[in-house]
């Protein structure tokens, strides 16, 4: 992709910009204003969080020889989300009628995103106005930003444009299976399963990248390094973080596959902070990425459990994803270190985007107010129902290190919020409470939520006329956080 720009002279001199978004060389094109609509449809996708993107190519087109005089400037500025990584180069090839025009370029702000061009030598004496393609603009782009990339455009004479030069997509996608609701205060709570798309092939990275804006003010001037995002690649396999919010953490470590595509992972490990993160008190789950892919790849994380800590306040559980797998905007090793980049000193070094590191965050479940708790022994004929003792005739048991409950009373624990259907013929029973509808049959590994099929790893019992279900199962099923205590071998099921 190419944007021209149209330059006119001014009576004092100055350069004007106008800017059309046409293919690439050619094809023929009608200049117009950049108040049209530039067709941002054209321009090339890059992916958020991704170290030296190359963007559109740009042309720059006299309406004159002699337009570009020598001393001429023109800025480029880039939005708040993303920074220079590279100066361009003229393309020799497309460029024609250049005369001895000889661009220098800097960067002028801070923030690495307003790079100045330097007109030097003129096009004057040529037969016709220069027409100066410039290649290679690589940038880097915050892992949170995503939309149209626009470059706005200046001159000394003050005149401001915009043009389009690329679409950024995040680099990762996120969706929970369910959002099950789970209580402050308590162990063992599973969450939904969490799914990692990436939008593209290779968004996941498979090799670490640093990146930084280089503020070593003795590489000011023309061409200098000053205020370019620098970075470098090693082989190192970089992480993938699932990072839970502040007061949850991870109970175990989770199942983590890759559900589809040809992306390569490494052993996962659960922590309760991290250094590179910078946090404490929060569950982390670290994915180590071997190798990137070449077919956008879904990662599947099931099997999650957390403790929630008291604090934690009633509202939705949301992880979130980031890491140097998705995220080459980082200055720091996996200590949180800062480290130098392409020969620069880290003293001389600050990360571009350090407030945006998230790439994508999803609930996976909702701490709620306890509405009810069912407490069942093993081997007791009774249970309790927030601290009223209720009596049955069966008693849970532990089969193959499982702990059996009786379907119906546990049903008949939660009152008006439960319902409880048995059908002898098919030997299948439907539990419903609130909005849940849930269809369980003897024998069968196969439990129906909603109508969906939920595959489990064991199947309900008949004991003594009553149909069982291990515990775990029937908190999935309803809903219901649950919780284990070995010492007095008791199940106690709470209802949010």
């Amino acid at each position: 992709m190419k944007t021209h720009l149209q330059c006119t002279s001014f009576l004092t001199a100055m350069v004007m910009i106008t800017a059309l978004l046409v293919p690439f060389a050619g094809t023929a094109s009608a200049y117009g204003p950049i108040s049209v609509p530039m067709g941002s449809q054209s321009a090339p996708t890059i992916t958020a969080g991704k170290a030296g993107a190359t963007i559109g190519e740009l042309e720059i087109l006299e309406s004159m020889p002699g337009s570009l005089g020598n001393g001429e400037t023109i800025t480029l500025a880039l939005p708040q989300q993303a920074v220079w990584s590279q100066f361009p180069a003229t393309d020799t090839i497309l460029s024609t009628n250049m005369g001895s025009l000889k661009p220098s370029y800097q960067i002028v702000d801070t923030g690495g995103s307003t790079m100045q061009i330097t007109v030097g030598g003129t096009t004057a004496g040529q037969p016709w106005p220069a027409a100066w393609f410039l290649k290679n603009l690589q940038v880097n782009t915050a892992v949170d930003f995503s939309g149209l990339l626009n470059v706005t455009l200046g001159d000394s004479a003050g005149v401001v444009l915009i043009a389009t030069l690329a679409m950024v997509n995040p680099p990762v996608a996120t969706s929970a299976a369910s959002v099950p609701a789970i209580a402050s205060g308590q162990a063992g709570q599973a969450v939904g399963d969490l799914s990692i798309i990436e939008t593209a092939a290779g968004s996941i990275a498979g090799t670490t990248t640093y990146s930084a804006i280089d503020t070593n003010t003795g590489e000011k001037g023309a061409n200098g390094n000053y205020g370019l995002c620098l970075y470098q690649t090693n082989n190192s396999e970089p992480n993938l973080y699932v990072v839970a919010p502040p007061g949850v953490t991870f109970d175990g470590t989770p199942d983590v596959t890759v559900s589809s595509g040809n992306l390569q992972l490494g052993q996962p490990v659960t922590e309760t902070g991290d250094n590179y993160l910078g946090v404490n008190n929060q569950g982390v789950l670290v994915i180590p990425v071997q190798s990137g892919s070449t077919t956008a790849s879904t990662i599947k994380i099931s099997g999650i459990r957390v403790t929630v800590d008291s604090s934690v306040p009633l509202g939705p559980v949301e992880f979130q994803i980031e890491g140097p797998a998705v995220n080459q905007n980082t200055d720091r090793d996996t200590n949180g270190k800062p480290i130098s980049i392409n020969g620069e000193s880290a003293a001389n070094l600050s990360a571009p985007f350090p407030n945006s590191t998230v790439a994508a965050e999803t609930a996976v479940a909702t701490v709620a107010t306890e509405t009810s708790s069912a407490r069942f022994q093993i081997g007791q004929y009774s249970y309790t129902v927030n601290g009223h003792v209720y009596g049955m005739d069966v008693a849970p048991f532990i089969q193959n290190s499982r702990t059996y409950l009786p379907l119906r009373y546990v049903a008949t624990a939660f009152g008006a919020e439960a319902d409880f259907v048995w059908d002898a013929w098919s030997q299948s029973v439907t539990i419903s409470k609130g909005s849940l509808t849930v269809q369980l049959t003897n024998g069968s590994t196969v439990m129906t939520i909603n109508g969906a099929p939920i595959y489990m790893d064991t199947t309900p019992v008949i004991q003594d006329d009553r149909i069982f279900l291990p515990a775990a199962w029937v908190a999935q099923a309803l809903n219901d956080s649950i919780k284990w205590d070995p010492a007095s071998r008791t199940v106690t099921l709470i209802s949010i």
